[in-house]
């Protein structure tokens, strides 16, 4: 389910978040911000309608879990590995400015009169400022807010260094770009459930200057220098298994980033481009 909004919808950060991570999260965080505690019960529409688009955006069901390759979180792995140790970070809209069949599909309630349309999750690690990025959607079309969500939620946790997973072809990987090159730190993970098209990536995060930037749009993206810094070298496309196999072998010779992309097709990246450092 992904969706087109009128030039004029209004669009405001929120963050649902236990509320005993408030006094650490809101120092690095717009004033305007809207704060939605999971526990209390209150906000349980919209923790519930957040769950759905989060589901809607990575399956094309409400319903988390619908088949064995499912990206969408069950609703106990949104409290117990989101919103109790960190946050889910976005931007929401007004009801009315929804299409109406989308508006009832994420909140059946129809009592929310504000409903998340995108959404980032940066989870801390066992190393101080590394951050696993678990979870980011948007399911509005062309309004830049994929990467406005990361910004921000990498902003709120002060990560320096990112760990993220995704998946060749997703257009997550054209987000992701615009905070920098995409090291490789697994080309293929057995244990995921989409284990062979999936891979593990390290970033340096940028300054937090550049991610209000990137968070507000005065930013549009951290420039990757190809003609003397990296070098573009294996240029593939994602959805074809074969292509993807030489790909593969490319990057298990030596350390590989990925450092851009080009088209996109039904949803997906139809070209990958992969490089090293220029030395």
């Amino acid at each position: 389910m992904r969706f087109s909004l009128e030039k004029d919808a209004p669009l405001r950060p929120y963050i649902v978040t236990a509320a005993m991570n408030r006094p650490i999260l809101a120092p690095r965080l717009p004033r305007d911000i809207v704060w939605y505690d999971p526990l209390d019960d209150a906000h349980q529409a919209y923790c519930t309608a957040l769950n759905r688009a989060n589901s809607f955006a990575h399956d094309g069901s409400p319903v988390p879990g619908t088949h064995s390759t499912a990206l969408g979180m069950p609703r106990w792995v949104q409290l117990d590995c989101c919103l109790l140790p960190a946050a889910m970070i976005g931007y929401e809209t007004p009801r009315e400015y929804l299409p109406k069949d989308a508006a009832d599909a994420l909140d059946p309630t129809g009592t929310l009169a504000w409903i998340a349309v995108s959404e980032y999750v940066a989870l801390p690690s066992v190393e101080q400022g590394r951050h696993t990025g678990i979870s980011m959607f948007s399911l509005v079309r062309g309004g830049g807010l994929g990467v406005r969500s990361k910004a921000l939620g990498l902003r709120a946790v002060h990560s320096s260094e990112l760990i993220g997973v995704t998946q060749y072809s997703s257009p997550g990987v054209a987000v992701h770009l615009r905070f920098g090159p995409l090291h490789i730190v697994s080309p293929s993970v057995a244990v995921h459930s989409r284990p062979h098209e999936t891979f593990v990536y390290r970033l340096d995060v940028p300054s937090p200057a550049i991610l209000d930037g990137l968070a507000h749009q005065s930013v549009s993206h951290v420039p990757i220098d190809l003609e003397n810094e990296w070098a573009v070298e294996h240029i593939f496309d994602p959805r074809d298994p074969e292509a993807l196999s030489h790909a593969l072998n490319y990057i298990r010779e030596r350390p590989t980033w990925v450092l851009g992309y080009q088209g996109m097709e039904e949803g997906k990246i139809v070209e990958l481009h992969l490089g090293r450092p220029r030395s």
